[in-house]
C-alpha cells in the first residue's frame, strides 16, 4: 500500500511539470538602479499553493502556465519598488503580450504586481505567466524594450 501511494505521489508531481529549460543567463537593466537575469524557465499545465495547499489551478485545454524564475538586483543606497506589470510575456508570432498573473515566493503565489528590494540587496521571484500551449515563450517585454529568451541546448 506504501509503495503504491508513494508511486501515486511521485507520478502526479511529474505530471504536473511539463518542462524545466536552463537559460543562458544575461544581466539587464531594468532601471538605472536595478538589474535582473533570468536563470530558468519552467512549462507546466498546473500549479498550486505548495506549503499551504490552499489551491490549485489547472490551465486551459489552449495554455499552459510559464514561471520564469528571476534574479533582481538593487544597485542603489536605497530601497526600489519593482513593478511586475512592467514584465510582459511577448509572442512575436501573433503580436500578444501576456501580464504575469502571479509571482511566486518561498512557495506561495502572490497577486500583488509590486515588491520592494531593499538597498544593495537581491531577491529571486519567478513571476507566473499563462501562454499558449503550443507556443515557446522566447521573448519577454519591459519598459519598451524586448529581449529574447536564449535557451541552452
Amino acid at each position: 500500500m506504501k509503495k503504491l501511494l508513494l508511486l501515486l505521489i511521485v507520478s502526479l508531481i511529474l505530471a504536473s511539470c511539463y518542462s524545466i529549460t536552463q537559460v543562458s543567463s544575461k544581466t539587464y537593466n531594468y532601471t538605472n538602479t536595478i538589474d535582473f537575469s533570468i536563470n530558468k524557465v519552467e512549462e507546466r499545465k498546473s500549479i498550486s499553493d505548495t506549503p499551504t495547499s490552499n489551491g490549485k489551478w489547472q490551465a486551459n485545454s489552449k495554455d499552459k502556465f510559464v514561471l520564469i524564475d528571476m534574479n533582481f538586483v538593487n544597485n542603489s543606497e536605497k530601497a526600489q519598488i519593482l513593478n511586475f506589470d512592467d514584465f510582459l510575456l511577448y509572442n512575436y508570432k501573433t503580436d500578444t503580450q501576456y501580464k504575469a498573473e502571479w509571482f511566486l515566493t518561498s512557495g506561495l503565489l502572490i497577486k500583488s504586481s509590486e515588491i520592494e528590494i531593499k538597498p544593495k540587496s537581491n531577491r529571486i521571484k519567478i513571476l507566473v505567466f499563462m501562454f499558449p500551449e503550443k507556443e515557446e515563450p522566447s521573448y519577454l517585454k519591459f519598459n519598451n524594450q524586448i529581449i529574447e529568451i536564449r535557451y541552452k541546448n
